[in-house]
């Protein structure tokens, strides 16, 4: 079985990998979707995706059942704006499954909306540096304890189970 593929936030001109949501919250929630998908690809387990877009500084959306979004699809390329009130980790990175893959990222952000308003951004540059100064655990189940706990102390909002799990 493959991963479900990423959802994806449009922001300052780049495409980055949507991560992760505030602990209990979800992005697509936040909008009058249609979350009836269809299975259409192993990487598509939920039956659709979503791309997210910030634009003046409010929150759009699209959701898809195709399994990549087409911007040029139609229906599903009609820009939806979110009333989402939470925060979301997004990376540069080419995955993004669990938390932890913000820290493989070159560049990450923790953004917060207020009913679909971005409200306030975090630039996790400087806590992806310290990261990677650090020295790295070789047993694989301590270096994700390690993992896990460095993101509590550093990001501001409470992350918890990946949004595209629950």
């Amino acid at each position: 079985m493959t991963i479900q593929i990423c959802d994806f936030v449009n922001f300052k001109n780049n495409r980055y990998v949507l991560i992760d949501c505030e602990k209990g919250k979800s992005v697509i929630d936040s909008a009058e979707f249609d979350l009836e998908g269809k299975i259409c690809d192993t990487s598509c387990h939920r039956g659709y995706t979503a791309e997210y877009f910030v634009e003046d500084n409010v929150l759009y959306g699209i959701k898809t059942v195709d399994a990549y979004y087409v911007e040029d699809d139609g229906e599903s390329s009609e820009k939806t704006k979110m009333s989402y009130t939470g925060s979301v980790v997004i990376g540069d990175g080419s995955f993004g499954d669990f938390l932890e893959c913000c820290l493989g990222c070159s560049e990450a952000y923790e953004l917060y909306f207020e009913n679909g308003v971005l409200a306030e951004v975090n630039d996790l540059s400087e806590m992806l540096n310290e990261w990677a100064e650090q020295t790295k655990e070789s047993d694989c189940m301590k270096q994700l304890e390690a993992e896990r706990a460095f993101l509590k102390k550093r990001l501001k909002y409470e992350y918890g189970q990946n949004y595209k799990w629950r």
